[in-house]
């Protein structure tokens, strides 16, 4: 009988994004390590939870912020 650890540990680890549909050399690479895709997931979950604290003048910051990031 397996425990619910060992069960756990067998499922595979999803980014927040659909892998499917990955583009870009950076989401290639977090989709093929289970790490990256552990922390892009939690910095996902981070992330909508600040947006949801936030007024729509930081939202249009965090956004801005966003785009700067993903571009580099």
């Amino acid at each position: 009988m397996e425990s619910a650890e060992s069960t756990k540990s067998n499922e595979e680890i999803k980014p927040s994004f659909d892998c499917d549909k990955a583009a870009s050399i950076v989401e290639k690479t977090i989709c093929a390590d289970e790490e990256l895709a552990s922390e892009d997931k939690y910095m996902t979950s981070v992330y909508r939870g600040k947006m949801g604290l936030i007024n729509d003048e930081g939202k249009k910051e965090l956004l801005h912020t966003k785009s700067i990031f993903k571009e580099s």
